[in-house]
């Protein structure tokens, strides 16, 4: 089992945390082609949240569209731990829906994945 360790800010403590258990943050970026298919896309993301909202370890989602550009579509989520992430990414619903959205892509879609951070009183709980 691998460890990283949470500091307490101003207290001098530091306590153990599995990794496996440390929330991660998910940022999927889509470029779509045309923006005539900006609306089907986001059906398709609608769906794939839908079905990610019945797996272990979705916390949370919310997707952005660009102001500027529309065809610029964010996806942001929350999952209790990589793995959960991971599980649901290579899922057979995940895959399935995911090829309906690639051919309105003008190029495939990026995945960043953050190891979340708390933050209080404008200090951050971080991990080292």
């Amino acid at each position: 089992m691998c460890y990283t360790y949470v500091r307490y800010p101003g207290t001098g403590r530091t306590a153990p945390v599995q990794k496996e258990r440390m929330m991660v943050r998910v940022i999927i970026e889509h470029q779509v082609k045309d923006a005539k298919d900006v609306g089907r896309v986001l059906v398709l993301i609608r769906e794939l949240r839908n079905e990610a909202m019945k797996r272990q370890g979705y916390i949370t989602g919310e997707t952005l569209v660009n102001t500027e550009d529309t065809r610029n579509i964010l996806v942001i989520s929350t999952w209790h731990n990589l793995k959960n992430w991971q599980d649901w990414d290579t899922s057979e619903t995940r895959l399935k829906i995911t090829k309906e959205i690639n051919p309105l892509l003008a190029k495939p879609y990026t995945v960043g994945t953050y190891q979340y951070h708390l933050v209080r009183e404008k200090r951050v709980w971080s991990t080292f």
